[in-house]
Order: structure tokens, then C-alpha cells, then sequence
């Protein structure tokens, strides 16, 4: 029970980290459009264009990252419950049968 709780804990905390990021890195690139398209009175609105396209394609990878991580985790913890069930004791098969016998010996 705790595992499971300690890896709905460790996905949520992956995801806000990883959205965390991509919003940071999209808000960055909304900047870059504004001084590199929109402001043109400075001399690196080359750079600031070139860094919008890069942070907009940085963002999709961040949150690509981030579903494909929390993923992993809640599948680790879905087989370590699993695992826990069959190890700590009968399993549901067992308990079904133990129930059936039980009814049918009455």
C-alpha cells in the first residue's frame, strides 16, 4: 500500500517537474517571438527567432519526457503491487477457491 502511495507521489511530482519545464521553456519562447518578430529595434532578432522555433520544439519534447516518464512509474508500481499481492500471502484464485469449497462443504 505504502509503494503504491510513494509512486502516485513520485508520478505527480515527475509530471509537475516536467510540465513545470515545458512552461517555463514555452513562456521563454513566447518572449523570443515578441523581440525577435514582433520588437525589431535590437540587433539580435535573428538569434530570438532561431530560439522561438528551438523552444517550441524543446517544449513538445519536455512534455513527450514527462507523459513517457509518469507512465514508467505508474507501470513499476502497478507489477510491484502485483508482485506484492502473490508474495504477502494467497492470492485471489486461492481466496475464490477457499471460498467456493467453504459454500459447497455447508
Amino acid at each position: 500500500m505504502t509503494d503504491t502511495v510513494d509512486a502516485s507521489k513520485e508520478a505527480k511530482w515527475s509530471l509537475i517537474f516536467w510540465w513545470g519545464a515545458a512552461v517555463g521553456v514555452f513562456l521563454y519562447g513566447l518572449w523570443c517571438v515578441y523581440d525577435g518578430w514582433i520588437n525589431l529595434d535590437h540587433d539580435a532578432k535573428t538569434f530570438n527567432q532561431i530560439a522561438a522555433i528551438v523552444c517550441f520544439a524543446a517544449t513538445g519534447w519536455l512534455v513527450w519526457q514527462g507523459v513517457k516518464e509518469s507512465r514508467q512509474i505508474k507501470e513499476q508500481a502497478a507489477k510491484a503491487e502485483q508482485g506484492q499481492q502473490v508474495q504477502g500471502g494467497e492470492s485471489q484464485a486461492q481466496l475464490d477457491d477457499s471460498a467456493d469449497k467453504e459454500t459447497s462443504s455447508k
